[in-house]
């Protein structure tokens, strides 16, 4: 996310602010190092910092050895005589990998009764923006945690949703149902 927000404040930037002075805030070279497609696999976002000068940018990298590989890049390909451009490491904090999650799913949601008399708020159906299927929320939920490498995962779950979850999460659809879903549904329920 963090990532993300620094590529959204460098896009507000370039909208906003850049063209209010564009001689002393075009900053080529800084545009050229943000979009550089050498270093995208390895970052998750960057932004120019202080006056947008040329050289200055920060750059949240993936891991540590994302970090090296980026800073070789930068030194390599930009730190000729023309950019001068060099980098500075910086780690914050230590790294502790989370290897388990627990999500509570057990609330009553009155704000949305009375459907919730008949679902939990965590089983509504929404669209997953990244593959566009409707999905159980926490279904959408428990996807990203996965793809963080999070692998044991506790729900807390009402007595009275407890089948529910169950059935969207052991029970296994009839192979008559699964032959009537399109490839790609089919694909996805294994």
């Amino acid at each position: 996310i963090v990532g993300k927000l620094m590529n959204k404040a460098q896009e507000e930037f370039l909208k906003f602010a850049q063209p209010a002075s564009p001689k002393q805030l075009s900053s080529p070279w800084l545009y050229k190092l943000l979009s550089y497609d050498k270093l995208q696999a390895h970052i998750y976002g960057g932004k120019g910092v202080g006056s947008q000068g040329d050289g200055s940018a920060q750059l949240l990298c993936k891991t540590q050895d994302d970090q090296d590989i980026v800073c070789d890049i930068i030194e390599k390909e930009f730190g000729s005589k023309s950019e001068g451009m060099q980098c500075i490491k910086l780690t914050l904090g230590g790294f502790q990998k989370v290897e388990k999650c627990v999500i509570p799913t057990a609330s009553y949601g009155g704000s949305l009764f009375p459907s919730t008399k008949t679902i939990s708020t965590a089983l509504f159906p929404i669209i997953d923006e990244s593959d566009n299927l409707l999905k159980p929320a926490i279904l959408i939920l428990i996807e990203e945690v996965l793809k963080c490498g999070i692998d044991e995962i506790y729900l807390i779950v009402s007595k009275h949703d407890l089948e529910s979850f169950k059935s969207l999460f052991y029970e296994k659809l009839p192979l008559e149902q699964i032959e009537k879903l399109s490839p790609e549904l089919q694909r996805y329920s294994e």
